[in-house]
């Protein structure tokens, strides 16, 4: 028996998919309190960036406190879909 033709095309990823140097996501933010002080410490990705990150592997985001001057780290993971568009 024939096998019908997919109304979506399938897409496999094999491996990572580098999103570029400056990857900006407007509406998206970071958030995270600062270990030292609980100051919230915040990165808009509409202004700032991500540098070169990878679809589907951990991502370590640095924060920044200006209150007591305290650098961290936060592990985040971009994840992406890709979808059939019929131009509609």
């Amino acid at each position: 028996m024939a096998r019908k033709k997919s109304a979506r095309p399938t897409v496999a990823v094999v491996g990572g998919i580098e999103l570029g140097k400056r990857f900006c996501v407007p509406g998206v933010s970071l958030e995270s309190n600062c270990p030292k002080c609980g100051a919230l410490a915040e990165t808009d990705l509409a202004n700032d960036y991500l540098s070169y990150p990878v679809v589907g592997e951990p991502y370590e985001h640095t924060f920044w406190c200006e209150y007591d001057e305290e650098e961290w780290s936060v592990r985040v993971v971009v994840r992406g879909t890709v979808e059939a568009w019929d131009g509609k």
